[in-house]
């Protein structure tokens, strides 16, 4: 302490979840903001490919795993499912062995996470989600970062396609109040693909 002023310690979660509520309180269109996470994602995947151990690309294929099966049976356990796909995700930053990652990706699991469900909620959606983080992870595995990220880019497409879907293009550009969807211009697949990769 100095001069009677003390400096606390804020816990990194602490830090994550007031960022996401300033993030949300904003009210920024939803196309900004996935295009910023799709950025942040690209970032997080081409270095957790370059950093990350044998032991660690076994570990987010056993969870690639352990989702598809969640996902592929006819009784979802969606509770389950969230916690895994937020696993892989925490799993996958980690990988990068980079702090500033790791805090980036926390704020967008606390922020954004809400609309995941969309894709989960529909059967065959779900599958494809399942399936989708089994090729990536494949593709971590063989050090194939050009697969790696026609795979990534694939799950925004797939999320881009339900929120569509979900709330209609003209909800989706309608500014909305706090606690909706407030997404500008929905976003295009273009938006999401990495040029040069192609939709699986």
């Amino acid at each position: 302490a100095q001069g009677g002023h003390y400096i606390k310690k804020i816990e990194i979660s602490q830090a994550s979840e007031h960022l996401a509520l300033m993030v949300r309180q904003q009210q920024l269109p939803l196309s900004k903001l996935l295009q910023f996470r799709y950025g942040i994602d690209q970032a997080i995947l081409c270095v957790a490919i370059k950093e990350a151990t044998q032991a660690e690309c076994l570990k987010l294929s056993e969870m690639a795993d352990h989702l598809l099966a969640l996902c592929q049976t006819d009784t979802p356990d969606m509770a389950a499912i969230s916690a895994v796909d937020r696993d892989i995700n925490l799993c996958l930053v980690e990988m990068t062995k980079n702090p500033f990652y790791e805090w980036v990706m926390r704020t967008i699991q606390i922020s954004f996470g809400s609309y995941d469900h969309v894709l989960y909620e529909d059967p065959q959606a779900r599958r494809e989600v399942g399936i989708n983080w089994r090729h990536t992870a494949d593709a971590l595995m063989e050090g194939d970062i050009q697969k790696a990220m026609q795979w990534f880019g694939h799950w925004y497409v797939l999320l881009e396609r339900h929120l569509l879907e979900r709330y209609g293009e003209e909800a989706l550009n309608a500014a909305g109040e706090q606690g909706t969807p407030n997404v500008g211009r929905a976003p295009l697949a273009g938006d999401f693909m990495a040029p040069g990769v192609c939709q699986p």
